[in-house]
């Protein structure tokens, strides 16, 4: 019997965030339980964010890298990858097939984010809208 891929399988959204920080470990020739001292954190720590399932705390992140000897490029990296992840497993803006927030650079990606919101969507969010009165989101939408 054959199970689906979608069926038990954890969700990875962190998986090249964990690909990142298993290749500065390993560049640091560091076992994950000296990591885990040197970085002051538990070993556990140290497995999930390996495990690529769940996003580090931001201090967590900081002191892994750290412990590894990272350049200020490996920790930027390492945020922008937790945040790519962090986004992925929110699905933010999926049921408006728009782009997602951190790709919204300027006014021509604004106007597609805006453009796919369609009236229904705007109907779901009148209620709330009522009572926030004329705050910015309800110019924008409005």
């Amino acid at each position: 019997m054959t199970r689906s891929s979608a069926v038990g399988t954890p969700d990875r959204s962190f998986a090249d965030l964990a690909e990142h920080l298993i290749a500065l470990r390993r560049a640091a020739r560091l076992p994950q339980r000296a990591l885990a001292e040197a970085a002051n954190v538990s070993r556990g720590a140290v497995q999930r964010a390996e495990s690529g399932t769940a996003a580090p705390s931001p201090a967590v992140l900081d002191a892994y890298v750290r412990a590894c000897a990272g350049t200020p490029a490996d920790q930027a990296r390492a945020r922008l990858l937790r945040n790519r992840g962090r986004t992925a497993q929110r699905g933010r803006l999926r049921h408006l097939k728009a782009p997602a927030p951190a790709l919204i650079h300027n006014e021509g990606d604004l106007g597609a984010a805006l453009g796919a919101v369609r009236s229904s969507d705007l109907a779901r969010f009148n209620g709330v809208l009522a009572w926030a009165g004329r705050t910015p989101a309800w110019r924008v939408l409005m």
